[in-house]
């Protein structure tokens, strides 16, 4: 399948939207991310990810991303 997209439109994805998407695409259903929607820490990264973004740091955005796929694990999905 091929489509169009305006590359300054684009983004990486964080990893619990690709946690989602699987999930979704797997079961049918939305992965729920209750838990994460008053985490002061995904907020943190969420908005440093913006920021970079905004600025052009592709390699500040790419690093806040790890960071945000090691703290979903921990935090949020991974084993208590």
């Amino acid at each position: 399948m091929q489509w169009q997209a305006d590359p300054d439109a684009l983004r990486l994805a964080f990893p619990d939207e690709v946690h989602r998407a699987l999930k979704q695409q797997r079961t049918g259903a939305p992965a729920d991310d209750r838990r994460r929607r008053g985490c002061p820490e995904c907020r943190r990264l969420r908005d440093q990810f913006a920021d970079a973004i905004r600025s052009g740091d592709r390699a500040g955005a790419e690093r806040v991303m790890a960071a945000r796929g090691l703290h979903d694990f921990a935090a949020h999905w991974g084993p208590k």
